[in-house]
């Protein structure tokens, strides 16, 4: 099939939505699919991206000129609905809630008489402040359109259970067109890493700390690494290294860890093979979100057999057992240290912990989860 996805951001923009996109993708065509990435020429942060037609591991990448940017995590960008009327395909594949594309792909296929998938990739629950500009805006939105065209997606795949009940409550979705299928974790993750070379690349000798903690993710407010400020001073001889660009939060992080030499900022987001080997050289992942909608790299650290300690607010808690990893709460810095030491004071918990977790994310291989994903677009087809 010819399979359009359509988000608002991708490659080499770096997140939770751009990696799913970029490994569902890359798992379709193995299955024979096309897979064209339609996205907006924007950043998060920096300059426009090239506009240029490219090819990414098969994936056919189209970007388009933003008009507007209503936020940091939604662009207009006009071009999209065109480039739908004038090009054919299958089956309309989009990426995020209350975004301008969902109604662009809603037009479209409805004139075209085909049909759209929705992935919602959990919003719902990202604290925003009772009266801002945008929470009003939102709750216009969910009150008018939302209510009235949510309905009209022929398929909507939610990552977390706990959407289910907000599209049904909420924006009264037919039960039947919900369909839960969870972010998945890429093979690399199940490979062997290089860890001295992590260790080399980073001048890091482990004999120096009792243990490496590792976070990931972008360093922004709501990624919690600031969290980890008391864990830092409890235990100087744990070295606490962050994997993560910029996304507005740095020079705060560099002031939070000013003076803690058991503290490594990257300053970059790590390609996947660097990632690999730095998990695989670490012992403890940490994610202290203060919202997470579900921690894809909580799956890449359990495929290294990494013990998690991971945020009690959003996604994380809702897909793994108790038992398979530990869990704080992110707005209480003295929990995160105390669960930190536990791990670094025992190896057997760290061995029982890493053994769980990989056992966890085998059943969240892309192979599995893109053919479910595959099944929706043919009985979408075909319906």
């Amino acid at each position: 099939m010819k399979i359009f996805q359509i988000t608002t951001f991708f490659h080499p923009v770096t997140g939770g939505v751009e990696t799913h996109v970029f490994n569902l993708g890359k798992e379709l065509i193995n299955q024979g699919h096309e897979i064209t990435v339609l996205a907006s020429d924007s950043g998060k942060f920096g300059p426009r991206l090239n506009r240029n037609e490219t090819i990414i591991n098969g994936i056919k990448i189209k970007r388009f000129f933003t008009w507007v940017s209503l936020s940091q995590f939604h662009k207009v960008y006009p071009g999209l609905f065109f480039y739908l009327l004038q090009n054919d395909f299958d089956v309309l594949h989009v990426h995020g809630f209350r975004k301008f594309e969902t109604y662009i792909a809603l037009f479209v296929a409805r004139i075209k008489k085909k049909k759209v998938i929705l992935t919602t990739h959990n919003p719902f629950t990202t604290p925003r402040k009772k009266f801002s500009i945008s929470s009003v805006l939102l709750k216009i939105h969910d009150l008018t359109m939302g209510k009235l065209f949510t309905r009209a997606i022929d398929k909507i795949i939610i990552i977390v259970k706990s959407e289910r009940e907000i599209l049904t409550k909420k924006f009264g979705v037919d039960t039947r067109k919900i369909i839960l299928v969870p972010n998945g974790v890429e093979e690399l993750y199940f490979t062997k890493g290089d860890p001295q070379l992590f260790l080399k690349e980073w001048n890091i000798n482990k004999d120096d700390w009792k243990a490496i903690v590792i976070g990931c993710g972008r360093l922004n407010f709501m990624k919690g690494f600031q969290n980890l400020t008391q864990a830092v001073k409890d235990m100087p001889n744990v070295l606490f290294f962050i994997a993560g660009g910029d996304d507005g939060y740095l020079p705060q992080l560099k002031k939070d860890f000013f003076d803690t030499p058991n503290v490594i900022l990257s300053e970059f987001f790590l390609p996947p093979v660097m990632l690999l080997n730095a998990l695989t050289a670490s012992d403890i992942f940490v994610l202290p979100s203060i919202h997470e909608p579900f921690g894809i790299v909580v799956l890449e650290a359990m495929a290294c057999k990494i013990p998690v300690i991971a945020t009690t607010i959003g996604g994380p808690q809702e897909f793994i057992p108790i038992g398979t990893a530990l869990f704080a709460n992110p707005a209480l810095p003295d929990e995160w240290s105390k669960m930190i030491l536990k791990l670094v004071d025992s190896v057997k918990l760290r061995e029982e912990l890493g053994q769980k977790g990989n056992n966890l994310a085998q059943k969240y291989r892309w192979s599995k989860l893109s053919e479910k994903i595959s099944n929706i677009y043919q009985i979408s087809k075909d319906y």
